[in-house]
């Protein structure tokens, strides 16, 4: 009796710790959106070169392609010696996707509430967001949601490029 007592007590903890848990999802998700932004920012910092640029390329960004999808885009200038705080840092909408490096995709059925594009500029990677580094735009505040479950400002990046 004691044998069959601490296996269907063993099995409920089981049972319990690999249910579906949204708010683990979410957190999970958010940890993932933390690594990709930075890994964004560092391309920035690291000046990293991009072979389908005929000029310099000014910095990257993240854009808000659906729900569940993030794109990574790059902006060139129109020269080599041009000065890149003068070149647009928003996502070249309308253009396709000539600009487009890479894709993050959620994972668990998560998805990402409003989001303005962030934008890392080449070398310094001073941040904007919607194409102003005004600093009333920021922090930038990140919310995911699972079926009910939604945590607002998850993941914040604020003007300093801090991501956290």
């Amino acid at each position: 009796m004691v044998v069959m007592a601490i296996i269907g007590i063993l099995a409920a903890t089981a049972v319990v710790n690999t249910g579906k848990n949204d708010d683990r999802d979410i957190r999970l998700e958010a940890d993932r959106l933390v690594t990709f932004l930075r890994d964004v920012q560092n391309m920035s910092l690291a000046g990293k070169y991009v072979s389908s640029a005929t000029n310099k390329v000014c910095g990257f960004g993240v854009h808000k392609n659906s729900g569940s999808e993030l794109l990574v885009y790059y902006i060139k200038a129109s020269d080599i010696d041009a000065d890149c705080s003068s070149e647009p840092n928003t996502y070249p909408s309308g253009s396709g996707d000539p600009y487009k490096l890479e894709t993050f995709s959620f994972r668990n059925r998560v998805t990402i509430g409003s989001f303005s594009d962030l934008f890392f500029l080449s070398p310094n990677g001073e941040t904007y967001t919607n194409g102003s580094d005004n600093p009333a735009g920021f922090p930038v505040g990140i919310t995911l949601t699972k079926n009910t479950t939604l945590i607002s400002d998850i993941v914040r990046v604020d003007l300093s490029g801090k991501i956290y």
